[in-house]
C-alpha cells in the first residue's frame, strides 16, 4: 500500500497542474464559443446550425470579393486618369500649335 501512496504522492502536483490547464481551456472554448456565437448573429448566421470552416469561409469570399472590386475599381481610375492626361495633353499641343499657326499668319486668311 505504501507503492502506491508513493505514486500519488509523485503525481498529485502533475494532477493538480493538468487540471488547473484543463479548466483553463475548457473557460477559453466557452469563451470562443461566445464569440464565435456573436459573430454568427452579427453576420447574419444561424450559430446552432453554423459551422466555423463555413462561416469563415463565407467570410472569406466575401472578403476576395471586396479586394477585386477593390482592385477593379483602383485599375478603372488609372485607366481613367490616364485618359484624361492624354486628353489634357492633346489639348495643350492642339493650343500650341494654334497660336503659333497665329502668330506665324498662317492662319488668317
Amino acid at each position: 500500500e505504501s507503492q502506491h501512496g508513493d505514486h500519488w504522492e509523485k503525481l498529485a502536483p502533475f494532477l493538480k497542474e493538468a487540471s488547473e490547464k484543463v479548466a483553463a481551456l475548457a473557460e477559453k472554448k466557452r469563451e470562443a464559443d461566445s464569440a464565435f456565437n456573436e459573430l454568427c448573429i452579427y453576420l447574419g448566421e444561424n450559430p446552432t446550425v453554423s459551422t466555423p470552416d463555413s462561416v469563415f469561409q463565407d467570410l472569406s469570399g466575401f472578403v476576395d470579393a471586396v479586394d477585386s472590386t477593390a482592385m477593379k475599381v483602383r485599375q478603372a481610375e488609372e485607366r481613367k486618369r490616364k485618359k484624361a492626361a492624354r486628353e489634357m495633353k492633346r489639348r495643350n499641343n492642339s493650343r500650341r500649335s494654334s497660336k503659333s499657326s497665329y502668330s506665324s499668319g498662317d492662319g488668317l486668311a
